[in-house]
């Protein structure tokens, strides 16, 4: 048997709002979109989920609410899945060319850079250690992302 996650949606939401219609309007989708999936989720099971009052709208059985509450529990997991592949999906990775003043490298970049690849392993990091004019011309030019230096502001 093969349960789709979008019948265990249109179940719990129309478990949540007592009403077949209510709930193809939250879902946006039609009525009978919504009658069919639960039919079709009540035979796949062989469980009566509802209790159907003719314009007063459905009441799950005592097997609608336990298939209710581990409907909800799957679904949330889903919903983890989802996010955690998405989220892990915008992971920072590439190539990442910094320059820093040759002065100023020894004493800061190195912890700063052990930091940063621990944070974003999949990030290649291309570092120069260089004067003040080649720092400032690379990074005019687009050859540095970024730039290490000390106070650029004119006197």
């Amino acid at each position: 048997m093969e349960l789709s996650f979008r019948k265990l949606r249109y179940f719990v939401t129309a478990a949540e709002h007592g009403n077949i219609t209510s709930a193809a309007q939250a879902l946006n989708v039609s009525q009978p979109s919504i009658s069919v999936a639960i039919s079709q989720l009540e035979e796949e099971l062989k469980a009566q989920l509802f209790l159907r009052y003719h314009s007063k709208g459905i009441a799950p059985t005592p097997i609608g609410r336990v298939a209710l509450q581990q409907a909800r529990d799957l679904l949330s997991r889903v919903d983890d899945f989802v996010r955690t592949v998405q989220e892990a999906n915008l992971e920072i990775r590439g190539n990442l060319h910094v320059a820093c003043l040759n002065n100023l490298s020894p004493l800061y970049f190195g912890e700063i850079l052990a930091k940063f690849r621990n944070l974003h392993p999949e990030v290649t990091i291309q570092f120069r250690d260089v004067a003040q004019e080649e720092l400032v011309e690379g990074v005019r030019l687009g050859e540095f992302e970024l730039g290490v230096t000390y106070d650029l502001l004119p006197e």
